[in-house]
């Protein structure tokens, strides 16, 4: 991640591998401020999502979990119902 960070301008990274590797990602991307997206669920427990929020909160970054019914057409025609 330094070598990518440091040869690339970096807004955001999503992080799908291994939930015990989210950590990591957040530790090296957010002081950077590089805003994050892990694949659920958002951490190994409570210890490590709490880190993870008192850094995106410290930096001032989105910190998002993909959930993969967001993105299902039927929810996008749910929400624009409701709307």
């Amino acid at each position: 991640m330094d070598e990518l960070f440091a040869q690339q301008s970096v807004d955001a990274v999503t992080a799908f591998g291994s939930i015990f590797g989210h950590l990591d990602v957040v530790k090296n991307a957010v002081p950077r401020g590089i805003h994050v997206m892990v694949e659920k669920p958002l951490a190994i427990n409570m210890d490590h999502a709490q880190q993870m929020y008192d850094l995106a909160k410290k930096h001032n970054i989105e910190l998002l979990t993909n959930y993969e019914t967001t993105w299902y057409p039927s929810n996008h025609q749910a929400y624009e119902l409701v709307k």
